[in-house]
């Protein structure tokens, strides 16, 4: 469904169990339905997840990550020219960012990316330009630690700030944006 540039709703029946990365495209999607009787997957906060993967496939309208442990990997561009979002706040427990994830998110402006997230994949901030706050809610060193392909943050420019300085030191988060300890990838 991802080149159905008409298509604002669906409902997915009982017998699908499986739906893969970049099904749809979160951009133009306004609802996805779920059948009562489907136990694979559910929707949450405007948010496609395959329960038994952990993995969020489509994050669609106004849709804010559950951080109720359900979601450990936001798979191949799942929030891929969603231009509702402006904050993304991607909780702890998620360890990988896919590939074009949030690609041509051009209203993002804040990101929060947990010290769980141990792999970026490349693309996953193209095409949003407009970055203001890029919080890695850990250390510099454990930045350095999470392997991150070539061109994840794509054609966006912004600087990684972090909520733990080199002494062990946890900034308040106010703070950390208006001046802190950064890296420029």
């Amino acid at each position: 469904f991802l080149s159905c540039n008409n298509l604002k709703e669906i409902v997915i029946p009982k017998n699908v169990n499986r739906i893969e990365a970049a099904a749809f495209s979160p951009g133009i999607i306004e609802n996805i339905g779920i059948d009562s009787d489907t136990t694979s997957l559910k929707v949450v906060n405007n948010c496609l997840i395959h329960t038994e993967r952990n993995v969020l496939i489509c994050g669609y309208g106004d849709c804010m990550i559950p951080d109720d442990g359900s979601v450990t990997e936001i798979g191949l561009e799942a929030f891929s020219y969603n231009t509702f979002i402006t904050e993304i706040v991607i909780p702890e427990g998620v360890t990988s960012i896919g590939l074009c994830a949030f690609q041509g998110c051009s209203n993002l402006t804040n990101v929060m990316v947990p010290n769980s997230v141990r792999i970026i994949y490349m693309g996953a901030f193209n095409l949003c330009t407009n970055i203001k706050s890029f919080i890695f809610d850990g250390s510099e060193a454990e930045w350095n630690n999470v392997s991150k392909y070539a061109d994840w943050e794509g054609n966006a420019t912004f600087t990684v700030q972090f909520m733990v300085a080199a002494d062990g030191h946890r900034h308040d988060k106010t703070k950390v944006e208006e001046k802190a300890p950064t890296c420029t990838e």
